[in-house]
């Protein structure tokens, strides 16, 4: 059959020509296999690009299919479909499927896409911790595929899907660097979701800070900006984390429990959002709530200043304490995270409290007479360390930077103990997050996931 007459019948099938350009030649590709570039892709680009409503009903349509090819092609479709619809446990149950099915028949393509859908779906699903990220080891398995079959299509989508998984598993530098790195040879299809996970780590296209030099009218008005064009376009997934975002500044919503202090992760991974080195707490007029640390720099409030992780950290659980306060047990177990212990823990807990009250913010007090009490006259702000990404992340931000460096030199630029610094650094080498390399008699360590390197390295440029 002709590819006019082709077009010209997919048009109907389509809706009387109500999808044109690739969403056009994608749906051509599964009905007849037309010879389309990349033609396994481009039902999911367009899908991906905010045409899965014009597309949802026919694909779910019982139409007659020649080929387990064109079949897989319609499941993958459906599979990103789910994702795209914030539909988690849809996608990764359509992902298992997709790869086993598509493995078995020997489709390279589909195999990694369900490998992707996989990650997408375990990473949705997954409680944000570290410990439990097993969509960044589904994504980096599909990655490899990816390289190993030399298909740079889905090397580059499958480079964002571990940026974002990455991102949820609380290493928002290393996923940004990922998505900058991929974002050069990326799909014109997913420019918009490369922008959005960069903005989510806390970097957003503009290489600033997030909202930089804007005003709390303009911070409310971009991320409902955001939000709306995704709900527009059917991108539930996108939507719940613009919302989520906007919580983070503003206290509402899904943030909540982590604005409030009753949960130290932040939501739907937005850890770099909220701040990589930990989020803000704002106290005033006796209320303690947490902020992203973009959105309390619109404040006319100066943080706190210098490396005072225990004080800090005291300072941020008595604020959400409130007038009730904690006995020094539980104050003690707060902060330190573990157990107090009278007789071995005494001195420490003294100590500690000494400082903070060295540290007080102007117009602030502190009770400790029977329970620890923190009033506040005066608005303050303070950097949560319970919150930070991990005890890695300035190690991560110092790694991110052009260059290589040895553990001297980092432990130099972060005023930190040499042995602590190279137990950071054997730590991230073992979880794949960095690579160390032997220069002479130094040992240089660099960001690398050990999967993904950047395209200029492997020639994805040429592709």
């Amino acid at each position: 059959m002709p590819a006019s007459t082709q077009d010209g019948l997919a048009a109907s099938l389509t809706g009387n020509g109500a999808l044109g350009g690739p969403e056009l030649a994608g749906w051509r590709a599964l009905v007849f296999g037309g010879a389309v570039e990349a033609p396994h892709a481009r039902l999911r680009d367009a899908i991906v690009r905010g045409q899965g409503a014009r597309l949802r009903q026919r694909l779910a349509a019982d139409l007659p299919l020649p080929t387990p090819w064109h079949v897989l092609s319609r499941d993958a479709a459906l599979g990103w479909l789910a994702w795209i619809e914030g539909r988690a446990e849809d996608a990764l149950a359509a992902g298992e499927r997709l790869e086993s099915e598509a493995r078995a028949g020997g489709f390279a393509g589909w195999t990694i896409d369900g490998a992707l859908l996989r990650a997408l779906g375990e990473t949705a699903l997954s409680d944000g911790s570290r410990e439990n990220a097993e969509g960044v080891r589904t994504a980096r398995r599909a990655f490899r595929m990816a390289r190993h079959e030399s298909l740079p299509h889905w090397e580059m989508v499958g480079a964002l899907v571990l940026a974002r998984a990455r991102r949820h598993a609380q290493t928002s530098v290393l996923a940004a660097w990922i998505a900058r790195s991929a974002s050069r040879f990326m799909p014109e299809a997913f420019d918009r979701w490369v922008r959005w996970e960069l903005l989510l780590c806390g970097l957003p296209e503009t290489g600033d800070e997030p909202f930089a030099d804007a005003r709390e009218s303009e911070v409310r008005a971009r991320l409902q900006a955001w939000g709306d064009a995704f709900g527009a376009d059917g991108h539930a997934t996108f939507a719940a984390d613009a919302q989520a975002a906007y919580g983070l500044c503003f206290g509402d919503g899904e943030a909540s429990a982590f604005t409030e202090g009753a949960s130290n992760v932040a939501p739907r991974g937005l850890g770099g959002f909220a701040g990589a080195a930990g989020a803000q707490v704002l106290m005033r007029d006796g209320r303690a709530r947490r902020l992203a640390r973009g959105a309390a720099a619109l404040l006319d409030l100066p943080p706190t200043e210098g490396k005072r992780i225990r004080v800090d950290a005291a300072l941020s659980v008595l604020a959400f304490a409130g007038e009730a306060g904690l006995s020094p047990g539980a104050f003690f177990e707060a902060v330190y995270g573990f157990r107090y212990v009278e007789g071995r823990h005494g001195g420490t807990l003294r100590v500690l409290l000494h400082r903070l009250r060295a540290a007080l913010p102007v117009g602030a007090s502190l009770q400790t007479d029977g329970a620890y009490v923190l009033r506040a006259r005066e608005p303050f702000l303070v950097t949560d360390p319970r919150t930070a990404q991990s005890e890695q992340a300035e190690l991560l931000a110092v790694l991110s930077t052009t260059g290589s460096y040895t553990a001297k030199e980092i432990a130099g630029r972060l005023e930190l103990p040499l042995r602590t610094i190279q137990d950071a650094l054997r730590r991230l080498a073992e979880d794949g997050i960095c690579q160390v390399r032997k220069v002479g008699r130094r040992n240089e360590y660099f960001l690398e996931d050990t999967t993904y390197a950047d395209p200029t390295a492997v020639g994805a440029g040429s592709t």
